[in-house]
């Protein structure tokens, strides 16, 4: 499994839309197996989309985003769960530990959300 985390400076990227840089963390059975940091450069929605499903993701976590957005990336099967703060490895930990549910990882005023998309193709 390859789960994504939206960094800007060590700490979780306030907004995915604009964000620059990626960490690619691929994980079995629990536990980090490598760590790699991507550039992020497509502005486009349906382009970050694309890249992030050619880059194997299976989930991201991120800061805010767009409703079309998360929606989209929802649809291409990428688990998304959003509206975290904080240190990015200790938000990497908390959800490898199953404890995103924590408050202290969401920003004042924001519930984590977690987008999944239930339609047929």
């Amino acid at each position: 499994m390859i789960i994504s985390l939206s960094v800007w400076q060590g700490r979780i990227s306030p907004v995915f839309d604009t964000a620059r840089r990626l960490w690619l963390v691929e994980v079995e059975t629990g536990r980090e197996i490598s760590r790699r940091e991507e550039p992020l450069s497509e502005s486009m929605f349906q382009l970050r989309a694309a890249r992030l499903s050619r880059l194997g993701v299976d989930t991201l976590l991120c800061g805010a985003i767009s409703r079309p957005f998360a929606y989209m990336l929802a649809r291409s099967g990428i688990r998304v769960f959003s509206f975290l703060s904080g240190d990015a490895q200790e938000v990497l930990e908390a959800y490898l530990a199953g404890g995103l549910s924590g408050s202290r990882l969401a920003p004042c005023g924001c519930g984590l959300r977690m987008f999944r998309f239930h339609g047929g193709r």
